[in-house]
């Protein structure tokens, strides 16, 4: 099996994971946008990884999703910079609230224990708030890089679930 199918399988277990807590939290139903298909490709190009149907609103909601293996660090992180110079998740939400574009509604951020195939925890937020907290709040912004193990180095901005609480901020933690 190549890496790209692998790493594929691996993102779908991991998200049938969470779904459930997803859509209690959320009130709705959740699929998936991950996979090939020119819909697919522009909701990725705006940040979104799935879709919710809200039971309550009946309104369809854009979801950014991000799973971390084998790691708690009980914070959303949101790609600043990549070594490579490909484009982040920062630089697509700051470009589409510019241009007037869809952004994801809903920021999930959850850690998984890939050998117990477990939650170890979770968030749920409005995207818009955590780009309100990081503006408002850089004194609490500590940038984090990854280390040279992974595959390509890249800057992370850290919002740490219980301080973004603090701020006053709506968040679900799971």
């Amino acid at each position: 099996m190549n890496d790209f199918k692998k790493n594929s399988e691996e993102a779908k277990k991991h998200f049938l994971l969470i779904r459930h807590q997803i859509e209690k939290i959320l009130y709705g139903f959740l699929v998936s946008t991950e996979g090939p298909g020119i819909t697919n490709d522009r909701l990725d190009a705006a940040g979104i990884d799935s879709l919710l149907t809200c039971r309550r609103t009946g309104g369809l909601y854009g979801v950014a999703l991000r799973i971390q293996k084998n790691c708690n660090y009980r914070s959303f992180t949101v790609r600043k910079e990549r070594e490579s110079g490909a484009v982040t998740e920062h630089e697509k939400y700051i470009s589409a609230i510019q241009n007037g574009c869809i952004v994801p509604t809903f920021s999930v951020q959850a850690y998984v224990d890939t050998k117990n195939n477990t939650v170890l925890s979770g968030g749920v937020a409005r995207t818009a708030d955590i780009y309100d907290y990081i503006k408002k709040y850089p004194e609490e912004i500590n940038l984090k890089q990854t280390g040279s193990y992974n595959i390509g180095l890249a800057t992370f901005i850290p919002v740490f679930f219980d301080q973004f609480r603090e701020k006053g901020y709506w968040i679900e933690v799971f």
